[in-house]
C-alpha cells in the first residue's frame, strides 16, 4: 500500500485507513449498498470520503476523477477520516492491533488461554525445534522483522540465529534483540543452513515462495511443522 496512488474497494474499514494517508479512494458501491431510502442512512456513503463509483461503465471515469483529486475533494476526505479517526497518519490498524495485545497481556491471568501449557504433548517452542532442528551446529536465519519474530526470539533458548530477513526496505540494516535485519536477496550470503518463518499469518506464502528459490536450505514453517500445536505455540510466544 506504500507505493500505491489510489485505493480501490468496496465497503471496507481499510478504506478510511487509506484515506487518512491524504490519498484519494474509490467506493464500488453494490447494488445492495446504494443509495436509496429504504436501505436508510449509510454512513460511508454520505461521508464523501472518495469517488462513489454506482455502475460498472463508471468505473474507468471515477479512477480518472479520483486520480486528479482536486482541492474541495481533498478537504471532503480530510472532514470525513477525521470523523473515523483521531489520528490520521495511516497507522489505525497498527495502533489498533498492539492495544489489542496490550490489553491481552494485561489481562492474561483472567483468559482461559492460559492453559496452554497444561495441553497434552506439548513440551514448548524450544524443545519442539530441537527435535526438528538440529540446533546446536545450524546456522538459522528468522524470516520476518515484525513483532512475531521480536516475541520469538525473547522465547528462543541455545539456537544460534545469525540473521533476521525481511522484504520491507525499511527494516533493512536495523536490528531485533541485537541481531541484524537483512534484505532477502542476501540469503545466501549469510551462510545459513536454515530459515525458521517467523509469522502465523502469512507463513504459508512465505513458505511456497522459499523453497522454490531456495531449494538447497532448509525451510522450517513453525506452526505448518507443528499443526497439533499451531494455538499452543502462537499462545507461549504471545504469554
Amino acid at each position: 500500500m506504500n507505493r500505491a496512488d489510489l485505493y480501490i474497494c468496496d465497503h471496507m474499514s481499510t478504506l478510511y485507513e487509506f484515506a487518512s494517508t491524504g490519498r484519494p479512494v474509490v467506493v464500488l458501491n453494490a447494488p445492495w449498498y446504494r443509495r436509496k431510502v429504504e436501505h436508510g442512512l449509510r454512513f460511508w456513503e454520505f461521508a464523501n470520503v472518495g469517488i462513489n463509483c454506482d455502475e460498472p461503465n463508471q468505473f474507468i471515469s471515477s479512477i480518472e476523477k479520483a486520480l486528479e483529486d482536486p482541492l474541495e475533494q481533498k478537504e471532503l476526505r480530510k472532514k470525513a477520516v477525521q470523523g473515523v479517526y483521531k489520528y490520521t497518519d495511516g497507522r489505525a490498524s497498527e495502533r489498533a492491533s498492539k492495544a489489542l495485545v496490550k490489553f491481552v497481556e494485561a489481562n492474561k491471568v483472567h483468559l482461559p488461554s492460559r492453559r496452554q501449557t497444561q495441553v497434552k504433548g506439548y513440551s514448548g517452542i524450544n524443545t519442539l525445534l530441537k527435535k526438528q532442528i538440529d540446533t546446536s551446529n545450524s546456522k538459522i536465519i528468522i524470516y520476518g522483522a515484525g513483532d512475531h519474530t521480536t516475541r520469538l526470539l525473547n522465547k528462543l533458548e541455545s539456537i544460534n540465529v545469525i540473521a533476521v530477513v525481511d522484504k520491507d526496505p525499511s527494516k533493512v540494516g536495523t536490528y531485533i534483540n541485537e541481531i541484524p535485519v537483512h534484505s532477502k536477496n542476501m540469503i545466501n550470503q549469510l551462510g545459513a543452513d536454515v530459515i525458521l518463518i517467523s509469522s502465523q499469518a502469512y507463513e504459508e506464502e512465505i513458505y511456497e515462495d522459499l523453497i522454490k528459490e531456495f531449494k538447497d536450505l532448509k525451510i522450517y514453517p513453525l506452526y505448518k511443522s507443528n499443526q497439533s500445536f499451531e494455538k499452543e505455540i502462537f499462545l507461549e510466544i504471545y504469554s
